[in-house]
């Protein structure tokens, strides 16, 4: 009867000690003007909390009961980065606010090659718009051209 007891207790011990599945946010912010980032949870009620950056480094853990949505808001209120937290789920984030890079397991991870796709469509975007000719640029060209036509002469042309 001893036995039984003894090893009961030792089997609730140790099923005790058994830590539970946590959400994992590592983060690692450059040029952030505070110390601190707000936490906002909406659902299924509203909740606060914050997270303390030391030199832009941060972790945060909790133990979510079922899939949850919160936002990180960036110090000025005017930036934002969603953040979908579930058990045994991780998330890395660097870069800034206005340009985060974002990895992780599940949805974390889809977000972020979905911004990662929109980051390479907006510098695809940008390269064609830089490589055509701006207005005054295009006047100037015209401008030359209508003036060599009518003197037929090429001078300070540069060929």
């Amino acid at each position: 009867m001893r036995k039984i007891v003894f090893f009961l207790t030792i089997a609730i011990c140790l099923a005790s000690c058994k830590k539970k599945p946590e959400f994992v946010l590592q983060g690692e912010l450059q040029n952030c003007s505070s110390d601190e980032i707000l936490v906002v949870y909406d659902d299924p009620v509203s909740k606060l909390d914050t997270i303390i950056l030391k030199d832009g480094k941060f972790t945060y853990t909790f133990s979510p009961d079922t899939l949850t949505l919160f936002r990180l808001v960036s110090p000025d209120m005017l930036k934002t980065i969603p953040v979908f937290a579930d058990k045994t789920l991780h998330m890395t984030l660097k870069g800034s606010f206005e340009n985060p890079v974002i990895t992780g397991d599940g949805e974390n991870g889809v977000y972020g090659k979905f911004l990662e796709s929109l980051q390479n469509l907006k510098d695809s975007a940008a390269d064609r718009k830089s490589t055509r000719l701006n207005p005054v640029t295009l006047r100037n060209l015209v401008c030359r051209l209508l003036l060599e036509k009518k003197t037929g002469s090429k001078e300070g042309r540069n060929n």
